[in-house]
């Protein structure tokens, strides 16, 4: 259990320290104040464009409401534009603002570093068992926590 509890550890320090120093490195994100829960919704949507609101509280688990509040902070900041869809009126997508575009850009070009500088150091086939141990960990958890 100690050699378990110390691994553990390790790795939430590891995931800590990689945060913390490649975080800055994303300039414009960091300009910008956000609260944790405003840069996850703005990562997330950069991530995955198509995301609806309901997924995106099922993701955080906060209630829809609390998405609508931050979404509209995010509006207010120019960073996300919230349309209607035309074939559904109930449907609320999101687009990107003036300021979401510089973000998105920036990104991009910071996924591109942190690839070429130091994930390419690392063989791909340890990468993959690395995601395969998460993706494990990640399944024992949502599978216990649907047992209780």
């Amino acid at each position: 259990m100690d050699e378990y509890r110390e691994v553990l550890l390790k790795i939430e320090a590891a995931v800590h320290h990689i945060t913390k120093n490649l975080t800055p490195e994303i300039e414009q994100l960091s300009q910008l104040n956000l609260s944790r829960t405003q840069e996850a919704i703005l990562l997330l949507f950069l991530r995955n464009p198509n995301i609806t609101l309901r997924e995106l509280a099922d993701f955080l688990d906060i209630s829809k409401s609390a998405v609508t509040q931050i979404v509209n902070k995010l509006e207010d900041k120019d960073l996300l534009m919230r349309t209607i869809n035309l074939e559904n009126r109930r449907e609320v997508r999101l687009s990107l603002g003036q300021k979401g575009e510089i973000v998105k850009k920036e990104l991009q070009q910071f996924e591109r570093k942190v690839v070429n500088e130091y994930i390419k150091k690392i063989p791909i086939e340890d990468l993959k068992h690395s995601l395969h141990t998460l993706e494990q960990f990640e399944e024992i958890i949502r599978e216990t926590k649907n047992q209780s």
